[in-house]
């Protein structure tokens, strides 16, 4: 009966963006208050580094179309177009005639589909691919990150590995694309 505690207690810890090690804190008295806090807030609504969230919209597909649903079919992304990824800060990333931009709930284009490849986004920052490279994109579209790189990852801590083929190795920028740590 302890290990499927254990791994439900992992798991809400997960939901709220937690290692599983902080389970360890509730062995001390004082911070077992701390732990009791974070088992009874509510998850993220979006996925993190753990993996999805459990009130994640479920990717469905139509005739070649792809479309978005929740659990309760409240909200949705509309079945017409070729990819869709479910909502990062408010915003979705779709595919249109081979071309990628975002479009809000309520369904409306906020960023044109103009960009060959697209990430989602995090923390206020998406990586998106134009004309083979890779840079970042704000919420409402402008450049932030010159496109200048062949691979972009996710934002983490103000923080995102960016990979350069010219320089042969991958790096970590921060939001404003200097370079914070360069591989030896």
């Amino acid at each position: 009966m302890l290990l499927p505690c254990l791994a439900v207690a992992v798991r809400r810890l997960h939901d709220v963006d937690k290692s599983g090690w902080w389970l360890l804190i509730g062995l001390i008295p004082p911070l077992g208050i701390l732990l009791l806090l974070w088992l009874m807030t509510e998850g993220q609504p979006d996925d993190n580094w753990y993996g999805d969230s459990p009130k994640k919209q479920f990717r469905i597909a139509l005739n070649e179309k792809s479309g978005d649903t929740d659990k309760a079919e409240k909200k949705f992304i509309p079945f017409e177009y070729g990819k869709a990824y479910g909502f990062s800060e408010g915003l979705a990333r779709v595919s249109l005639n081979r071309k990628w931009g975002y479009i809000d709930k309520a369904g409306k284009e906020v960023i044109p589909f103009q960009y060959d490849d697209a990430n989602g986004f995090s923390e206020g920052l998406a990586g998106v691919r134009l004309n083979g490279k890779w840079g970042y994109i704000g919420k409402t579209g402008k450049e932030v990150i010159p496109f200048q790189y062949d691979d972009a990852c996710e934002f983490r801590e103000g923080l995102a590995e960016v990979y350069s083929e010219y320089a042969n190795t991958y790096m970590t920028i921060d939001k404003t694309g200097k370079i914070y740590s360069f591989p030896i």
